[in-house]
């Protein structure tokens, strides 16, 4: 009597036994598995559980339980797993460490002794009181490990931007490790638990910018650079206290360009350009609008219409042109209207293009002046802000633009990019827009003085990006910034090493000025102690699903108050906020090891839809879902959902999702594998040895649980968490080395084990003197988190997202519209709310 699992696949219910798969007809099953079925159904489990049955023509039949299965037991765990996740949300794939100020650490707290700034001890001598020799590490996956070997990355038949990766191996075939990847992670740890400088922190000294509130866009006025003053050009109307139009008159005029035959051209032929100087003959429109509230059209702005162009100093016609039709409004319905006033004005003005950098955009502008412009001040006021506000433009965009070359933004199909941002086609940013020079146009917010307005601030167009208060720079201590001189190296400067912020521009300054340091370690060969180490995957590969890139912008999750989460309505990089400093990736405990593997399993399979201990198949990309009209909105086309809030998707290899924003990967290093190398060190304290022998050897330092580093890419996708365990070491004082020279004999070595337990307990006691009131090592916060973050969450971890299963059409960012803010990691029950 045969023995295999029931399933529920993509066709209906299987049996896999072996190498054979039954479809199987519910006919065939008792009713006690029928009625299982039935409830794993209702509750968004999945189906897989072991049964016997019977082969009667090539069909299986009589299908029970299988003899060591008790039914009411299949899928509780799951069950609740699936029902704690509804209930309690989910995990975001990283978080932060908060850093501590460190300015109150004085000498006695600098090496050899302590955890302060100091200059590092150097490689030309073995000093007398500091320790030098190896370390052997041993680490094992918990989760499969990426390697991918950029040399060997493949792209698929007629997809050029997508790459497929495979691992990089050694001779033997086995997965090789980069030890300059195990000393990254390992540095990014160290810098955390001992409480050093921010070591990368380039390009965060000026303000950031985040999306303009639509409605602010009225109360900005266009405006000229001239002879280093701001001048504004009001067009006909007069400016409010507050910046906006009286009578709620737009200042610019409207230029037609995009809509389909609506491109006005000089009437000598051509096509207005950016700056050009213009005459024109504009018309006032009333611009109409529904009001739901009050259930009838209100005219919300009025606007000058360009209705005829020439150069400046060319001839406009004689006569006015014919008024546009306005539609009567015995016939409107519930769409927006232009109503012409048929009045006509002639008008001198610059031609503002910015291109069409918003979906339905269909005019430009004219800024133009009918009485002498108003001066706002001198540029100097504003041209700091400018400058800063276009180079998060420009930032923010720098790999679509440079490297993808894209023609625009991608969520915007058929949009280009603004001018002040750049050219996909030719792959460059417009670095000359990040000046504000003579002649430019702008459009500035002012305040009311007693003899006019002024200047306060800058955009490059009608509803942009503002910059918030305070640059990430500022939200920071003083003593957690990057080291300047070798007096100030912090712990992880010593012993990984250091490169000056500004190293480039020094060097261009003085070629001999000293920018960088080794470090006092080197990670030696790393050798992979498993056999079978590789998973391999036929055909295309996994297509990983895409990987969130830092959105800075997103103010709350960045920064925090008074040591707790800031809602995205407050978020603002205000003075009264701090950064939250080290960015992390929390262990993945809901997925890890071999008990859980069955999430790891089959990875070409699209189980996306379909929940597994509560957890979504995050870490890969779902296929096309299918695409329905909206029920209401018909004109809007939606996913289709099944009823349990899970998406429909259309399986098949023409429907995987495979583009530049994602990779996808021929084989992963799987769980259970095991490397082993050496790390070498050289004259280090030993508070500086401590923290890295407490760090590599955590489930010693408390057994209770288990602790995992994390290496490799994908981490946000839950890949690359690695348990480590100290093997063997070789530690000696300069004192011992030399002893061992003068007397040409074998060294001595000291005991171990005890040894690294003298040196974690001077680093324990050291920061506890440093960072705790009470001493207490277990109370410094940056400890709490870094070892909540090695242990990992209770839950499911993923991206933000505002469905329940991953959404086949990429729109996770709508969770981002809500007021949730990043959790504080201290503990891991810290969660994040579904919306």
């Amino acid at each position: 009597m045969p023995t295999g699992n029931l399933r529920k696949q993509p066709n209906g219910l299987a049996i896999v036994a072996g190498n054979e798969n039954y479809l199987v007809a519910k006919s065939a099953l008792s009713e006690e598995v029928k009625q299982k079925v039935k409830d794993l159904n209702k509750s968004s489990v999945p189906i897989d559980f072991q049964v016997d049955f019977e082969v009667e023509g090539g069909k299986p039949c009589n299908i029970r339980p299988a003899e060591n299965v008790d039914l009411s037991v299949v899928g509780i765990a799951a069950m609740e797993a699936t029902t704690s996740a509804a209930l309690g949300g989910f995990n975001n794939p990283f978080n932060f460490i908060h850093g501590l100020d460190r300015s109150h650490l004085t000498k006695e707290n600098s090496p050899p002794s302590g955890l302060g700034d100091g200059k590092p001890f150097g490689h030309h001598a073995y000093h007398p009181d500091l320790l030098s020799g190896w370390i052997e590490i041993e680490l094992e996956t918990a989760t499969p490990l990426l390697l991918t070997d950029a040399a060997t990355a493949q792209t698929p038949e007629g997809n050029t931007k997508h790459a497929v990766f495979k691992i990089r191996k050694d001779e033997k075939g086995l997965p090789y490790f980069p030890p300059a990847s195990i000393k990254g992670a390992m540095s990014s740890a160290y810098e955390a638990i001992t409480n050093s400088r921010l070591r990368m922190f380039q390009k965060h000294d000026g303000r950031l910018g985040k999306r303009m509130d639509a409605r602010e866009g009225v109360k900005l006025i266009p405006a000229q650079i001239r002879n280093g003053r701001v001048q504004l050009l009001k067009g006909c109307s007069s400016i409010s206290t507050d910046g906006s139009p009286v009578a709620q008159e737009m200042y610019a005029a409207w230029l037609s360009r995009y809509s389909a035959g609506s491109l006005l051209s000089y009437v000598s032929g051509g096509t207005p350009k950016h700056l050009d100087k213009v005459e024109c003959i504009i018309e006032k429109i009333q611009h109409w609008v529904f009001d739901k509230k009050k259930q009838k059209h209100v005219n919300n702005f009025d606007y000058w219409k360009v209705r005829e162009i020439v150069p400046k100093g060319g001839t406009l016609s004689g006569a006015n042109p014919t008024p546009t039709v306005s539609p009567p409004e015995s016939t409107w319905n519930r769409n927006s209207y232009h109503v012409s006033l048929k009045v006509f004005d002639r008008v001198t003005g610059v031609v503002c293009v910015s291109n069409k950098n918003i979906k339905n955009k269909h005019d430009e502008r004219v800024f133009f002046c009918k009485t002498t412009p108003q001066d706002a001040g001198s540029v100097e006021l504003i041209e700091d802000r400018w400058k800063d506000l276009i180079t998060d433009y420009q930032e923010t965009h720098r790999d679509e633009i440079c490297k993808k070359r894209s023609s625009g933004p991608q969520a915007m199909p058929g949009c280009e990019w603004s001018r002040h941002i750049g050219n996909g086609e030719s792959g460059k940013l417009s670095e000359d827009e990040r000046e504000l020079k003579e002649g430019m146009l702008c459009y500035v917010k002012v305040k009311k003085t007693p003899t006019g307005f002024e200047a306060v601030d800058v955009f490059p167009v009608n509803i942009s990006r503002e910059l918030f208060d305070k640059a990430p720079s500022e939200l920071v201590y003083q003593s957690l910034l990057p080291a300047r001189s070798f007096s100030e190296f912090s712990p992880a400067d010593r012993v990984f090493g250091w490169v000056h912020s500004n190293a480039n521009e020094l060097k261009k300054i003085d070629r001999k000025s000293t920018v960088a340091y080794k470090g006092q370690i080197r990670v030696g060969p790393t050798v992979c102690l498993t056999e079978e180490a590789i998973d391999t995957f036929a055909f295309a590969g996994v297509p990983l699903a895409i990987l969130s890139t830092p959105k800075p912008s997103q103010a709350s999750f960045y920064v925090q108050e008074n040591g707790k989460p800031v809602p995205s309505k407050n978020g603002g990089y205000k003075s009264s906020q701090q950064l939250r400093h080290r960015k992390v990736y929390p262990h993945h405990k809901h997925v890890s090891g071999e008990e859980l593997a069955g999430y790891w399993r089959n990875p070409t399979e699209d189980r996306t839809q379909t929940a597994i201990n509560g957890q979504y198949q995050a870490y890969r990309q779902p296929h096309n879902g299918v695409d329905v009209p909206h029920p209401e909105k018909r004109w809007l086309i939606v996913r289709k959902q099944n009823p349990d809030g899970t998406f429909e998707i259309r399986n098949g290899e023409e429907n995987e999702q495979r583009s530049d924003q994602n990779r996808s990967v021929t084989e992963w290093v799987k769980i259970g594998t095991k490397f082993r190398f050496r790390l070498h060190v050289v004259n280090l304290s030993q508070v500086e040895i401590g923290a890295l022998l407490w760090m590599l050897s955590l489930d010693e330092q408390y057994p209770d649980k288990k602790h995992f580093l994390r290496m490799g890419g994908g981490k946000p996708l839950g890949f690359g968490s690695l348990n480590s365990r100290i093997v063997d070491s070789r530690l000696e004082t300069g004192a011992a080395k030399s002893q061992a020279y003068f007397t040409l004999a074998i060294s001595q070595s000291t005991e171990q084990s005890s040894l690294r337990k003298d040196l974690v307990t001077a680093f324990i006691q050291s920061a506890g003197k440093a960072y705790s009131p009470s001493g207490d090592f277990e109370k410094i916060d940056f400890i709490q988190s870094f070892l909540a973050c090695c242990r990992g969450y209770e839950g499911p971890v993923h991206y933000p997202r505002s469905t329940k299963s991953p959404d086949p059409g990429g729109e996770n960012f709508k969770w981002f519209g809500g007021p949730n803010p990043l959790p504080v990691l201290k503990t891991n029950s810290d969660r994040l709310p579904l919306q």
